[in-house]
This record gives structure tokens, C-alpha cells and sequence, in this order.
């Protein structure tokens, strides 16, 4: 069936077509463009076996990325649950690049309360522990939610109980939220307010902005690669000015002022 599909639409045609105009701010159009795609592999029923290498899937996850892109930038981050949900059903049955970008956009905002309480729900589904991305979720997770909260002991509890992510990440993530506990020693009590003060406001600037370049590149991830951009698109003339934008877009998005985000 979703060949049947594939003859009727050309995919990859409407993908680079899609990028391109979210790159020039054309975002309706985008949002239009993805929709089309996306009903058109509602109407087929192979979606329903969750084949994450199937090409129905691959299309319909790279749509979603870029049609989340551009409702958020048109119409607002809090619209974009109520999109994803429309198009991938409950949070639970949410592919993980899906629920990655969601979480991000909400981390860009401010808004840990929200990402967190998404991707909680999506880690408690254990069909979701065979996920290909489920590695990446908890990565996420651990290093942009719980540490940032000050929740250590809940991050070191959760990994320890985890069994569906190799000892060698475990033992990294472990050892990073160890080294998130230590604060620097003090020579006297009457010194120590100040410095301290002074210390964690360092790190949690440090925190702040790793996420936001964490969230720079997942965002740079979503649009060259998981949406099939064309490998000619890194060589001369107009490919190299495309790359060039949405890299500089990206970036204003995430450390311009809101006001400065380009429209």
C-alpha cells in the first residue's frame, strides 16, 4: 500500500520542497505541504505495524519534523503538542525523534515542567524501551531535565533500574550525574556564601547554555538528516546558501532575544 502511495507522491520532492521554504520563513505553506503528505500515509494501513525502517515511517517522522518546525514558529510552541497528537496519536505512541523535538522546543521555552512531564510519559510505556532513539530519550532525559531540576538522586535511581540501555552509556550517565552532585569545597564558613552563590549561578548559566547547543544541534540533526536531505545539497551555489540559513535561523531561535527570532 504505501508504495501505492509512493507513485501517487514524490517524497522526496515534497520534502526538499518543504525545507526549503521553512529555511525562507514560509512557514503556512510548509505546514500545508506536510499535511498533504501526511494524509495521504494515513489512508494506508502498513502504518499501523510501528516498522520504524519502513519508508511509510521514515516519510511520516520527516514530515512531522518539519511541520513541527513550522507550526511552532507560526503559530507558537504551545500548539505543537495539540499538532503531534493529531498526527501521531497519545504521547505514548509518539516516535522518539518526534518526542526529542517536542521536549527541546519546550526546553527552549523555559518550560521544563511540560517537557518533562512528556517524556516521563513516554518512558514509562515499555514498548518504548525498543525503540532505536531510546538511548537518545534517556540521554535527553538525565542530562537536559533531571540534572538542570537539581533532581540527581531521581536520575541515578531511574539508571539503575533502566536494563534497556547498554553498561557503557549507564556507567557514562552514571558518572555524569555524580560529578553533577560535587560543589567545590570552601576554606572557611564565612567565605563560603558568597563564592558558592556565585559558583552555582556559573554552572547553571554552563547548564543553560549546553542545553541550548544540545538543542542547536538535535535541531540541525532533524533537518539535514532525518528529513533525507539530498547529498548535493554540501556542495556549491544555492545548497551551500540553504545550509547556510537554516544554521543561522537555528541559532538566533536559541541565543537571540524572542524578538530577534527572524519572521
Amino acid at each position: 500500500m504505501a508504495k501505492d502511495i509512493a507513485k501517487v507522491i514524490d517524497f522526496p520532492k515534497l520534502l526538499s520542497t518543504a525545507k526549503q521554504h521553512l529555511i525562507f520563513h514560509e512557514y503556512r505553506t510548509v505546514i500545508s505541504a506536510c499535511v498533504y503528505g501526511l494524509e495521504l500515509l494515513r489512508s494506508t494501513e502498513n502504518l499501523e505495524d510501528n516498522d520504524e525502517s519502513s519508508d511509510g515511517n521514515r516519510h511520516k517522522i520527516a514530515l512531522g519534523v518539519l511541520a513541527i518546525q513550522a507550526v511552532a514558529l507560526d503559530e507558537g510552541i504551545d500548539h505543537v503538542e495539540a499538532f503531534v497528537e493529531r498526527w501521531f496519536g497519545e504521547i505514548r505512541a509518539f516516535p522518539a525523534e518526534i518526542l526529542q523535538l517536542c521536549v527541546c522546543l519546550y526546553l527552549h521555552i523555559n518550560n521544563s515542567h511540560s517537557a518533562q512531564k512528556m517524556i516521563e510519559e513516554w518512558l514509562e510505556d515499555r514498548k518504548n524501551q525498543n525503540h532505536q532513539g531510546f538511548d537518545l530519550v534517556v540521554e535527553l532525559y538525565i542530562q537536559n531535565i533531571l540534572i538542570p531540576k537539581n533532581q540527581a538522586e531521581k536520575a541515578q535511581n531511574f539508571l539503575n533500574a533502566c536494563e534497556s540501555i547498554s553498561e557503557k552509556k549507564k556507567e557514562r550517565l552514571l558518572l555524569y550525574v555524580k560529578r553533577s552532585q560535587e560543589v567545590p569545597s570552601t576554606c572557611t564558613s564565612h567565605s563560603s556564601i558568597s563564592p558558592l552563590s556565585s559558583s552555582e549561578n556559573n554552572i547553571q548559566e554552563h547548564q543553560g547554555t549546553g542545553a541550548r547547543v544540545v538543542i542547536l544541534m538535535y535541531f540541525l540533526y532533524v533537518v539535514l538528516t532525518r528529513t533525507n536531505m539530498p547529498g548535493d545539497i554540501f556542495s556549491h551555489g544555492s545548497g551551500e546558501n540553504l545550509i547556510w540559513n537554516a544554521v543561522k535561523q537555528a541559532w538566533r531561535a536559541l541565543f537571540a532575544p524572542y524578538h530577534m527570532i527572524p519572521q
